[in-house]
């Protein structure tokens, strides 16, 4: 059976984030925003979808819409797509 020890002595705890860190968590949020408006937007010339069905589009969540993106293009003919998928997962 495991048993925990207990905390050092003059141990702190704190919530405050060093700045790079901050950083990279703001720019993997940046970059997951940019990746699910280009699949929103390849949905939509894919689809040739109307105002209603690209509102429809833009409301779902992300996981969707990425699903949805390899449905489309993997019925286009002709679409080679071994690396896209690896590469977005």
């Amino acid at each position: 059976m495991l048993v925990a020890n207990p905390p050092p002595p003059g141990l702190t705890w704190t919530l405050e984030l060093p700045d790079r860190l901050k950083l990279a968590i703001a720019d993997a949020v940046i970059l997951y925003a940019r990746l699910e408006s280009l699949c929103i937007e390849c949905l939509w010339e894919i689809e040739q979808a109307g105002f209603e069905r690209r509102r429809e589009l833009a409301k779902s969540w992300g996981e969707e819409n990425f699903k949805l993106v390899k449905h489309a293009v993997a019925g286009l003919p002709g679409a080679q797509t071994d690396r896209i998928w690896p590469t977005l997962k």
